[in-house]
């Protein structure tokens, strides 16, 4: 077969109800040629896959995989009333909402329910934070480790004054695993250090004070 009589066959396929491996068997008995050359002259013609349009209701040809919607004024609809699909790209899709967490917890200082934002969070705000560590004596107890060990970082040995740096109070072995706020398990170590450590354990053989 020449090729304009293909790509009038590819054409005359196309028009009918029939699936797309059910024209490649009928274009492949015809002409016997592969399903590559079906498809190129598919490209040719400018016919993709048929689809109906979401809104409409309507057959359109499909130009691009992530359409829908057979023009703008059918996804503006579509839009306004609220019909999505959310398999697709930004523009079609609903946009995805995180589930809010809702433990209710009450708050270490003033006794309120809040919602739990954070795993490790105990007060409802910044306010009561400040508060109840004045209370409960903790940045009493920070400022003397700090004190304790120079206001140098105990993993890279670098200081405050010369470098500029920001301390942390870093507990020696995590919350997590049963570490407790004491002067004994507590170090000073800069944000860089503590950040990277996180939760993991030391050795004491790792972990030496002077």
């Amino acid at each position: 077969m020449k090729i304009s009589e293909s790509l009038k066959l590819v054409k005359e396929l196309y028009e009918t109800d029939k699936k797309s491996f059910e024209q490649i068997k009928v274009f492949k008995d015809k002409t016997g040629k592969s399903r590559k050359t079906f498809y190129c002259y598919r490209n040719k013609l400018g016919i993709f896959n048929k689809k109906k349009c979401k809104y409409c209701n309507e057959k359109f040809i499909k130009k691009s995989w992530n359409m829908i919607y057979c023009s703008k004024k059918c996804q503006r609809m579509a839009s306004r009333e609220g019909i999505y699909d959310k398999s697709l790209k930004k523009g079609f899709s609903k946009p995805f909402k995180y589930k809010q967490s809702k433990i209710k917890m009450r708050c270490k200082y003033c006794n309120k329910e809040f919602i739990k934002r954070k795993f490790n969070m105990v007060y409802c705000s910044k306010k009561c934070r400040i508060n109840g560590g004045k209370k409960y004596g903790y940045f009493k107890l920070r400022f003397e480790v700090f004190k304790r060990d120079n206001f140098t970082c105990q993993y890279c040995g670098r200081n405050v004054k010369e470098d500029g740096i920001k301390l942390h109070c870093d507990h020696i072995i995590p919350k997590n695993k049963g570490g407790k706020d004491l002067p004994k398990n507590l170090t000073t170590s800069c944000e860089e250090c503590n950040l990277g450590k996180g939760d993991a354990l030391l050795d004491k053989k790792e972990f030496k004070k002077d």
